[in-house]
């Protein structure tokens, strides 16, 4: 079904508390308080095909309207074989990019 082995999403979880960690110990060391107090909830991102928010290491998220777009999609829902390195465009955003190029 295409969805990572359970080690893999606990080793990306376990990756990303220690990044908090290490941010937060380099905010105590710096005389600030810790980033945990600032740092804004995490956001739950839904494929837009399938519409599951499980597999999150096979998530894109956009990086159209410069940024701000930030549509999910897994990236074998739209026909990749691996997460693409750079920037990724959903299909609406690609769409867009195409038109842009089109008008010159």
């Amino acid at each position: 079904d295409g969805a990572a082995p359970k080690d893999t999403e606990a080793s990306v979880l376990r990756i990303m508390g220690m990044v908090e960690d290490m941010e937060d110990a380099e905010a105590e060391e710096a005389g600030g308080a810790p980033a945990l107090a600032a740092r804004a909830p995490r956001q739950e991102f839904s494929c837009k095909v399938c519409l599951k928010s499980t597999n999150e290491v096979a998530l894109l998220l956009c990086d159209g309207m410069d940024g701000d777009c930030n549509a999910a999609y897994h990236y074998y829902c739209v026909g990749l074989d691996s997460v693409p390195e750079g920037d990724w465009f959903c299909p609406q955003c690609a769409g867009e990019e195409a038109k842009c190029f089109e008008a010159l």
